[in-house]
C-alpha cells in the first residue's frame, strides 16, 4: 500500500491497522463522539463552528461527520472522525485550511541508542533516522547559560563532578560527554541550547523538556529563533507552565501530563488548555482526543522487543506524537502504514 499523507492519513490508520475495537464500534454504532461533540472539536480550529450543521458520513468503512456552515461570507467544510475523536480536515471557501498531518516521530534525547544522549551526534543521528522532533533536556548553568543535560549532576554522562546549576558553562564544556558511550565519540562535549538548536535548524523541531532555570528566558530564546508555535515544551510544574504560556503569548505548545484520575482531563483543559497532553496509557487516548487535545506518548523501554510492542500499541491507539529511543523501528512502521507526517 502506498503511503497516504495529510488528511487521508487518519483514514489510512483505520484501514491499515487491524483494530477489532474500531470494527466493533462501527458495527454497533458505539461512537466515541456524537455530533455536538464533533462540532466542539471543530470549534477549537474554527471559532464559531459550534453552530454548523453535521451529517453522518462514512470514512473508508467507519463512522464520521461531515460538517458545513458559514461565518460571515466564508463557507467552511470539515470532516470529523467519530471513532478517533479528531478533526481530519477543514476547508475555507474550497481551500484547505487544516489537515490532520499524521503521526510525528520524536527522538528521545536525540537517538540515544546510537550515540551519546543529548549530544550533537545524537541529534544528527535522529535526523538521519527521520525524527520530526528532537527531545532535549534543558538546564540553566550557574552563569545563566542553557545547556543540554538530563540529570541535575553531570556525572552519569560525562564522569565529571558537580551540579549543572552550580557550574559555569565553561566548566561543563571541559567534560567529555561521549567517551562513556563509546571510544568513537570521545571528545564530544555537552552542547549549549544554542548549539543544539543550530544543529537541528531546518531539519527538525525541538521538543524542550525543561528541567531547571528561568522559563521566561527560555521563551525568549524560542521567540528569537521563530520557534514559538513550533517547539513543544514539557514540564509538570503548573507555575512554570503558566509562566511559559503568559511569556509566550499562548504560542508555546506545552505538553503537560493530565491528572491520573479518569475523566479528569477537563480539569487540565480548564486550567491550561494545552494543545498536547503527555500520556503513556493508551486506554486514555480517546479521553484526551475527546477534549480536542493531541496525544504525545512515550514508548521507551530497556528491551527492544518491549519498545517495539509499545510503539505498535501507540500507533494502534491513535497517538499524534510518539517519543522513542528506536526511531529505526518507529519511522519505517509509520511510513509502511501511510501515517508518517510531513516534516513541520
Amino acid at each position: 500500500m502506498k503511503p497516504i499523507r495529510r488528511m487521508n492519513a487518519a483514514i489510512a490508520l483505520v484501514a491499515v491497522v487491524a483494530c477489532v475495537r474500531c470494527a466493533s464500534a462501527a458495527d454497533t454504532g458505539g461512537l466515541a463522539i456524537a455530533a455536538p461533540q464533533a462540532l466542539r472539536l471543530l470549534d477549537r480550529i474554527v471559532p464559531g463552528a459550534a453552530a454548523f450543521e453535521t451529517t453522518a458520513t462514512d470514512l473508508d468503512g467507519h463512522a464520521g461527520y461531515r460538517v458545513a456552515g458559514a461565518i460571515g461570507n466564508d463557507r467552511y467544510e470539515g470532516l470529523v472522525d467519530a471513532i478517533v475523536p479528531r478533526v481530519l480536515s477543514v476547508s475555507k471557501n474550497g481551500a484547505e485550511q487544516y489537515a490532520w498531518p499524521g503521526i510525528f516521530a520524536v527522538g528521545h534525547r536525540g537517538a540515544m541508542r546510537f550515540a551519546p544522549e543529548n549530544t550533537i551526534s545524537a541529534y544528527k543521528k535522529a535526523i538521519e533516522l527521520g525524527a520530526h522532533y528532537i527531545e532535549m533536556d534543558v538546564r540553566e548553568t550557574k552563569d545563566g547559560h542553557f545547556v543540554i543535560m538530563h540529570d541535575p549532576s553531570v556525572f552519569r554522562t560525562t564522569g565529571g563532578r558537580g551540579i549543572v546549576s552550580a557550574l559555569t558553562v565553561a566548566e561543563i564544556k571541559q567534560f567529555d560527554a561521549g567517551a562513556k558511550f563509546g571510544p568513537e565519540f570521545a571528545g564530544e562535549r555537552v552542547p549549549t541550547l544554542d548549539e543544539a538548536l543550530d544543529a537541528i535548524a531546518g531539519k527538525a523541531i525541538p521538543d524542550i523538556d525543561f528541567k531547571a532555570g528561568d522559563p521566561a528566558k527560555l521563551v525568549e530564546v524560542l521567540r528569537a529563533r521563530v520557534l514559538l508555535g513550533k517547539a513543544t515544551f514539557a514540564n509538570n510544574d503548573p507555575v512554570i507552565l503558566r509562566k511559559v504560556i503568559d511569556c509566550g503569548g499562548g504560542q508555546v505548545s506545552i505538553r503537560p501530563a493530565p491528572p491520573e484520575e479518569r475523566d479528569s482531563v477537563g480539569v487540565l483543559q480548564q486550567s491550561l488548555d494545552p494543545p498536547l497532553a503527555n500520556i503513556d496509557d493508551p486506554s486514555r487516548f480517546t479521553e484526551i482526543h475527546r477534549a480536542g487535545i493531541k496525544v504525545f506518548t512515550n514508548t521507551m523501554s530497556a528491551k527492544q522487543e518491549d519498545e517495539e510492542a509499545h510503539i505498535k500499541a501507540a500507533i494502534e491507539a491513535y497517538a499524534d506524537y510518539i517519543q522513542t529511543d528506536r526511531l529505526d523501528i518507529l519511522v519505517p512502521l509509520l511510513k509502511e502504514r501511510g501515517l508518517y507526517a510531513p516534516h513541520p
